[in-house]
């Protein structure tokens, strides 16, 4: 995503499935080719949800990765950026 022009933003997460088990990367990056990690949330149980607050953003892209361990299910993101 790019969130260039945005000063904040937030992503909230949710799972549903058997034993979904996995972790969730939100990533940043300033050239949108090299992404470095920001924070890490760990997926598990058969549903649940999150929502990863970002006040204050200085790069201009944003990709969240999930990292399938086992079992299976549907994981949904959305994003939601601000500018002051």
């Amino acid at each position: 995503y790019d969130i260039s022009e945005a000063t904040g933003y937030s992503v909230e997460v949710s799972w549903s499935g058997t034993s979904p088990v996995g972790v969730f990367t939100l990533q940043g990056s300033n050239s949108g080719t090299v992404f470095t990690p920001i924070v890490s949330s760990p997926v598990t149980g058969n549903t649940g949800s999150m929502l990863i607050n970002v006040e204050i953003s200085r790069y201009a892209f944003l990709e969240c990765v999930y990292t399938f361990t086992s079992g299976t299910g549907t994981l949904t993101a959305m994003v939601n950026g601000s500018r002051n």
